[in-house]
């Protein structure tokens, strides 16, 4: 498999006094998404209950949690995994014929960010028209939107983090984007 290199490696890190926020990207063993066809909901959220060793699949616009990593149901039978275990890939394309589900791996087309601190959901509100409010977007709450044209999907991981996903070919210009947006704010970009 090719190497993996960060988008933002060379970014420089920077250090805002009284940062209220960190701008960092994470680097998981695996990204990937299945989607089921529409005869085939009920046997592939059976294959992805199994798989990850979860109790139910999420449903759509929320995140669950197993071993090594998350999903997030972006649709109906249609999910986004973030894993440790690279492996993770071949275990699901053997799982799945192509008469069940597309299995595609986005290792090498997506980057991770992760925004977090006390002003985490107040800088992506001056980025994006959704209410973060924790009692409307609480923790496990996924959606997909966009941020200065950019597609995103926005993952609530605490009262004071989130995972913005991205394409690797925009999250250059996204996290520039991000920290420019929150100089007022006081955001700091962790390497």
């Amino acid at each position: 498999m090719a190497e993996r290199r960060s988008a933002l490696a060379h970014l420089p890190a920077s250090v805002a006094d009284g940062a209220r926020a960190g701008l960092s990207e994470v680097r998981p063993g695996a990204i990937l998404q299945i989607q089921a066809w529409p005869g085939t909901l009920a046997s592939v959220d059976a294959v992805v209950t199994q798989t990850l060793r979860i109790d139910d699949p999420p449903k759509t616009g929320r995140a669950a949690w197993f071993h090594n990593g998350s999903i997030c149901a972006i649709g109906a039978g249609r999910y986004v995994i973030s894993t440790t275990d690279a492996d993770i890939i071949a275990s699901f394309r053997t799982a799945f014929s192509s008469q069940d589900a597309a299995v595609t791996d986005f290792s090498h087309g997506r980057t991770i960010l992760r925004l977090e601190g006390e002003a985490a959901a107040e800088l992506l509100s001056r980025c994006v028209a959704l209410d973060f409010d924790v009692s409307v977007f609480p923790a496990d709450r996924v959606a997909e939107t966009a941020i200065h044209h950019v597609d995103v999907l926005i993952h609530r991981l605490t009262n004071r983090s989130f995972e913005i996903w991205t394409p690797r070919s925009f999250s250059e210009s996204l996290a520039e984007w991000l920290i420019d947006c929150g100089l007022e704010i006081g955001v700091a970009f962790r390497k």
